[in-house]
Order: C-alpha cells, then sequence, then structure tokens
C-alpha cells in the first residue's frame, strides 16, 4: 500500500463514519429539515467513501472517535440539530485540515478528488449554516456547552486540530 493509499484509507474511515451515523440516525430525528439535511450530508459522504473505495478495491471502518463523538449528539439531542452543529463545528473544520493536508501526502493523481472532498465539506457546513440561520427558534439550538463537549472528546483522542492523514 502506498502513502498515498494509507492517506486515502485514513479519510474513508472518517467519511465511513459521518455516513453511517448520519444516515442510521437521520429518519429517527424530530426535526424534518435536521432529518432531510442528515440524510442529504450522509449521502455525500457516502459518495466521498464509495470513491475511495472503488479506488483502492476495499472499505473502510469508521474512525471510532469520530463515530463515538456523533453518536453521543445523536443520543444527546433527538431533533437532529446538535448533530448537524457537530458536524459544522467540530468534525467539518477537521476534515478540512485533514483535508489540505493530505494534499501534499499523496500522489498528483489523487489530489483532484482531495479538491472535490474539500468543496464537499465545505458546501455541508454552508448548508447546515443557511439552515440554521432559517430557523425560527434559531437560539433555541445547541449551545457552545453541548459542543464543547465533543471538542474535549476529539482534543483527547488525538484529534485536536484534524483527524490526521493516516501516515
Amino acid at each position: 500500500m502506498t502513502q498515498s493509499d494509507r492517506v486515502l484509507a485514513h479519510l474513508a474511515s472518517c467519511f465511513v463514519a459521518l455516513y453511517r451515523v448520519l444516515g442510521a440516525a437521520a429518519g429517527s430525528f424530530g426535526d424534518d429539515a435536521a432529518v432531510v439535511r442528515s440524510y442529504e450530508s450522509a449521502r455525500v459522504f457516502g459518495e466521498l467513501a464509495l470513491s475511495v473505495r472503488t479506488r483502492l478495491g476495499e472499505g473502510a471502518e469508521p474512525l471510532e472517535p469520530l463515530a463515538r463523538v456523533l453518536e453521543s449528539a445523536v443520543r444527546d439531542d433527538p431533533t437532529g440539530w446538535l448533530s448537524l452543529t457537530c458536524l459544522a463545528v467540530v468534525a467539518g473544520p477537521r476534515l478540512l485540515v485533514s483535508l489540505r493536508d493530505a494534499r501534499d501526502a499523496v500522489e498528483a493523481g489523487d489530489r483532484g478528488f482531495i479538491d472535490h472532498a474539500s468543496d464537499l465539506v465545505v458546501s455541508e457546513i454552508v448548508a447546515i449554516r443557511v439552515l440554521a440561520a432559517a430557523r425560527e427558534d434559531l437560539g433555541a439550538g445547541p449551545g457552545p456547552r453541548e459542543v464543547h463537549a465533543f471538542n474535549v472528546a476529539l482534543d483527547d483522542a488525538g484529534y485536536a486540530e484534524s483527524f490526521g492523514v493516516g501516515t
């Protein structure tokens, strides 16, 4: 396995965690907008995971610390907004840093995929922000304390600024 393959496999573990947790939980959320956005986000991350699986010929297991944080968000808030907030302000930015660092760690032929993945992550963050801003009960969403706990959990797992690149 080349370094580029290892990096892609590691990124796929992040995509799979987001895909599986958001996709499995979306239908259980109590807020219709959160249901739709979660399914849409899961589809995006599933597409990315599938692209890597096709490229490498094998699937990836979810990055456990990320999956645990997302599962906690699902358990803590039945509306789905905490899960979306976790994606937008905790997981998404770390994933973007990993993707930025991955650009320098993969072969030139894989950089287009990294750029595409980065664009999709940004699009998901923006879509969640736009959706949250349109809520009538804007101030009723998850607050800094709830989100801080997820940051601490990932920090403690060694993912303070990014999920790394798997090398």
